[in-house]
């Protein structure tokens, strides 16, 4: 009965996608790191072709907080069918685009508008560091400027998360919401969640949890799906497991469905011309910026010709004094003189400035401190867990003066300065336990914000890792397994500093006692 109903269900998902015309779909997986993204890539390339193949490179760095997945990868029919189903490659099997995880964060807009409106061309790395891209502007930059699409645009985007994941990602499911309709474009918007056999329907929080997902995301129950993926860790066997394809072709007949299309805004007669203005303007921006470049590097090869014109006067003076012994030994013994007194002369007057440079130092420093506040920030960066996070602070803060901060969606944080002598910085539990983002994030809002308290100096920061339960009543300041702590430069001087901790939803005993004695010594001595 299993082996007719697959069968029956693999003849209509093959007669839609054989009835599609014209260019083959374009569908984008997004969704947080550890969710689950890759395997269900190669779970519906394995129901498109009835074999299973770890395509799309599935794993996981668990708490060291790194990504298996790091650059765009498109998986068109040609990668997944393969020579063996030539006769299939003449119909419309959809192109599925694999990128790296997210964190929970609306800031992550232009990466996403880039990727659906086809800017982003296969294996680009977003988040490499400045310093090691191009000088010079590339084709990819160039069509980024011009407006230009490199690689077809995405008609259809499939929001992913962990069934079981206790992080909720309202913040970047925002962030692709308006992505996918807040342009010229509406991009029908599906929903998946995943790891669906290590759930009990009767779970209240898992009920919560996909109602608020559905809710979130707008879907219909013909956009959202349940599904237990393929993984590289799933017994293997000639035969195909009709509990785990049934569901997800029933769900990809729906979105592969002509019926429900890509919606184009018109755009009026004005749209038109600014669109023609902007982009003869921003063809001159880039030939200016290759100028620009190109004086740069002129200017470094003046200097080097300068100095190498400095060498070979000196090396003529040189050669001018041997004319003369004489002179020559005149001048040695005066230039001698010279140099015996700017010996005794310099030294001595770069202390007397340093020395005022430090006393004004601290005479500004002493004024900086005398204008700070006596008080605490209680700083958010979800709004979901703003609530809980003024919770944990109101139990050890007391009487002490306090500010609420929400930083969700900003995107400037860099520019936030604070007028209180204490910082606490809540950073909620996720999937890879990436507590402030390394360079190999795409958004660094929170690192951004902390590493710009900490080099102005000022405010005493605190960062608080909450919602991981293995950190639940510790009798240390924060839980050793947490690997993002060794790859990111500030958190480890934080945590040298005693600044770091890491709790559940409460802070132990412990924990309690050191920051009710650091807040004594920080703001009233």
């Amino acid at each position: 009965m299993e082996s007719q109903s697959l069968e029956s269900q693999i003849h209509l998902l093959k007669e839609k996608i054989h009835n599609h015309e014209g260019k083959p779909l374009t569908i984008a997986v997004v969704g947080q790191h550890g969710c689950g993204k890759s395997s269900f890539i190669n779970t519906a390339m394995a129901v498109l072709t009835g074999e299973y193949h770890e395509r799309a490179i599935v794993g996981s760095f668990g708490k060291r907080g790194g990504h298996v997945t790091r650059r765009v990868t498109r998986y068109t029919k040609k990668r997944y069918l393969g020579k063996s189903n030539e006769d299939e490659m003449r119909h419309g099997y959809p192109t599925f685009v694999d990128m790296m995880g997210f964190q929970n964060d609306e800031n992550v807009n232009e990466f996403l508008e880039n990727v659906f409106e086809g800017h982003v061309r296969e294996g680009t790395e977003f988040n490499r560091p400045q310093e090691q891209r191009k000088p010079l502007v590339s084709m990819q930059q160039l069509a980024l400027l011009l407006g230009n699409e490199i690689v077809p645009r995405v008609d259809r985007i499939i929001f992913v998360a962990s069934a079981v994941s206790k992080e909720f990602p309202e913040e970047l499911i925002n962030a692709v919401k308006l992505q996918a309709s807040g342009g010229t474009r509406e991009i029908p918007l599906f929903g998946v969640l995943t790891h669906g056999d290590e759930i009990t329907e009767e779970d209240e929080q898992f009920q919560k949890m996909e109602n608020d997902f559905k809710e979130c995301l707008g879907l219909s129950p013909m956009r959202y799906l349940r599904c237990t993926n393929y993984c590289s860790n799933f017994p293997q066997d000639d035969e195909r497991n009709p509990d785990i394809e049934i569901p997800v072709m029933r769900f990809l007949r729906q979105v592969i469905d002509t019926e429900r299309d890509v919606l184009e805004k018109e755009r009026s007669i004005t749209d038109h011309l600014y669109r023609r203005m902007n982009m003869k303007l921003k063809t001159i921006t880039v030939y200016f910026l290759q100028i620009s470049e190109h004086i740069e590097y002129l200017g470094k090869e003046l200097k080097d010709v300068v100095k190498e014109t400095k060498a070979v006067k000196s090396k003529i003076t040189i050669e001018l004094d041997n004319v003369n012994s004489g002179q020559q030994d005149t001048m040695f013994w005066i230039w001698i003189v010279i140099f015996v007194m700017v010996l005794l002369v310099v030294p001595l007057y770069l202390y007397v400035i340093v020395r005022t440079g430090i006393k004004q130092q601290n005479k500004g420093n002493h004024s900086q401190d005398f204008n700070m506040e006596k008080s605490i920030a209680v700083v958010s960066f979800s709004k979901a867990n703003a609530q809980l996070h003024k919770t944990i602070a109101e139990t050890v803060i007391g009487e002490i003066a306090h500010h609420y901060i929400s930083l969700s969606g900003v995107r400037n944080v860099s520019s936030v300065e604070l007028a209180s002598k204490v910082c606490f910085v809540f950073v909620d539990q996720n999937e890879r336990n990436i507590i402030l983002e390394t360079k190999v994030d795409i958004s660094k809002t929170r690192s951004d914000f902390v590493e710009n308290l900490v080099r102005q100096g000022r405010t005493h920061v605190i960062v608080i890792y909450c919602q991981h339960e293995e950190s639940h009543d510790l009798d240390t300041l924060y839980h050793r397994g947490l690997g993002n702590i060794n790859e990111h430069e500030t958190l480890r001087q934080l945590q040298r500093q005693n600044c770091f901790l890491s709790i559940d939803k409460e802070f132990s005993s412990y924990q309690m006692t050191y920051i009710n004695i650091f807040l004594h010594e920080t703001l009233y001595q």
